[in-house]
């Protein structure tokens, strides 16, 4: 009975953090300024990534 309701509560939890995460990603993905933010902030992690390796 306690593994059940382990099990319920634990898919319950996920199905709504799932949810939750996909609003928030299309919001930021509606929002120019933010979508030019990211692709900023991931082009210097790849430019760190790139200098790291290069070390």
């Amino acid at each position: 009975m306690l593994g059940l309701t382990f099990a319920v509560t634990g898919f319950v939890w996920c199905l709504c953090l799932a949810l939750l995460a996909a609003q928030f990603s299309q919001k930021l993905r509606e929002n120019p300024a933010i979508k030019s933010i990211l692709n900023r902030v991931s082009g210097l992690v790849f430019i760190g990534l790139g200098v790291k390796l290069l070390t």
